[in-house]
């Protein structure tokens, strides 16, 4: 299914999706809507790193969380560092 996200369960359509460039082109996002809640879908090199569930908020909202992972906003890397030291 080609607009679609399986999340191990069901099949959701895909509402929009992200890509990121320069040193974030690795990165990409979706954003669906599960059950009335809009979610989005963070991947980076291929895998999952975060199915952030956004309960209570705008499809605009998601929107913009999807935009700021692939722009580099949103950053593991950064929150792991900052965790440890």
């Amino acid at each position: 299914m080609e607009d679609t996200y399986f999340d191990g369960e069901k099949y959701y359509p895909i509402i929009h999706t992200y890509y990121g460039d320069d040193e974030y082109a690795d990165r990409k996002s979706i954003v669906i809507n599960k059950e009335d809640t809009f979610c989005v879908v963070m991947i980076e090199d291929g895998k999952i790193k975060e199915e952030r569930v956004l309960d209570g908020y705008s499809e605009v909202y998601a929107e913009d969380c999807a935009e700021n992972f692939v722009i580099g906003i949103i950053d593991w890397q950064k929150q792991k560092n900052s965790v440890l030291q």
